[in-house]
């Protein structure tokens, strides 16, 4: 105890006394150079430089919707090991440029659904505190609009007129750990299609896939309970075919879009045989990575691979030449194009 005593006086000549505005002043009795000033303390942050959580999460959640997705890859991995295969689905979401439906003041999305090359709903995303979640009004198109591969078409402006309101049929968005977690927010009839979702089923959003669950309001046990949907990309292609076999092509055939989720294009080889170009992202059992994948099937997505090629998951261009036609694939983008159109400036 006398020993700790004999240490105070030491003590307080280090002692700091800190103002507000972060200035320091020693002790009375201390050294004047034991004194030491902190830097100030940051003033609090106003609120007007803040996001609102809800609207960081309905950004998030509009920035990550958009894209092409498809669970290919689940289903030709149910097939290949023989058990239920589920039903193939394949989900198209835009996001709508704010001058094409000024009149929702909210960030709005352009969802064309499975077996369809047609876009019938829009989803606004609004935050709601009461709710605590994202908000998603459903509006179905009176004229739906036409989106085949490739990028968003020109679209027109659409006025209030142009879309009605699915009263009873907004769905809800909730943060799920590192994605969102989407549902009905109460039963009503007549919202299927587009993802419209009926009661009961739940849609998972992560930044490069979607899980859907429930999607057929059944519940088989042999059915997967949730459908994995894949991000894909779009890739622009060229086939050629030379005049001769094994000869230099010259023109370029047909130019086509392909996405890397199982994409294809059937076609018929000018000696008169099916043909079908297929691209698929997937797991190689031989190199056991992922990998992306271009072949020439015989006929249809069943037939025998005539031919195929292989490159890393996120390559940006990857082609086949069997002799007896080419395939070039390369990302869709400005730049790729350009690129093909200079290599065949006459097809």
């Amino acid at each position: 105890m006398k020993s700790v005593l004999r240490l105070l006086p030491a003590l307080a000549m280090t002692l700091l006394i800190v103002s507000p505005a972060g200035r320091a002043a020693a002790v009375p009795g201390a050294d004047a150079d034991a004194s030491y000033t902190l830097p100030p303390i940051p003033e609090p942050l106003g609120t007007e430089r803040r996001t609102p959580l809800l609207e960081y999460e309905r950004d998030l959640l509009a920035a990550w919707l958009p894209g092409i997705y498809d669970n290919q890859e689940q289903v030709s991995w149910a097939d290949n090991h023989k058990i239920a295969v589920p039903p193939r689905q394949a989900l198209r979401v835009h996001a709508l440029p704010a001058a094409a439906a000024p009149w929702l003041d909210a960030p709005a999305l352009l969802v064309r659904g499975p077996a369809s090359t047609e876009a019938t709903r829009l989803w606004s995303l609004t935050p709601d505190a009461q709710a605590r979640a994202v908000r998603i009004r459903i509006h179905t198109l009176r004229q739906p609009v036409q989106i085949d591969a490739g990028a968003l078409p020109d679209l027109p402006v659409f006025n209030r007129r142009a879309a009605r309101l699915q009263r009873g049929c907004d769905l809800l968005a909730y943060r799920d750990g590192d994605g969102f977690r989407i549902v009905r927010e109460s039963p009503a009839a007549d919202c299927a299609g587009a993802l419209a979702l009926h009661d009961g089923a739940v849609l998972r959003v992560l930044r490069d896939e979607l899980w859907l669950a429930n999607h057929e309001g059944g519940s088989d046990p042999s059915v997967a309970p949730w459908l994995r949907l894949e991000r894909a990309r779009w890739f622009a292609c060229m086939l050629d075919i030379p005049p001769t076999p094994g000869a230099r092509p010259t023109r370029t055939a047909r130019y086509f879009k392909l996405y890397d989720q199982g994409g294809t294009l059937p076609f018929t080889h000018p000696d008169g045989r099916p043909m079908t170009v297929l691209m698929r992202n997937t797991w190689s059992y031989g190199m056991q990575r992922e990998t992306l994948f271009v072949g020439v099937l015989d006929g249809d997505v069943d037939g025998a691979t005539l031919a195929y090629a292989w490159a890393q998951p996120g390559a940006d261009r990857i082609g086949v030449n069997p002799g007896f036609l080419r395939v070039q694939c390369d990302l869709d983008t400005p730049e790729m194009l350009e690129l093909q159109h200079r290599l065949r400036p006459d097809s």
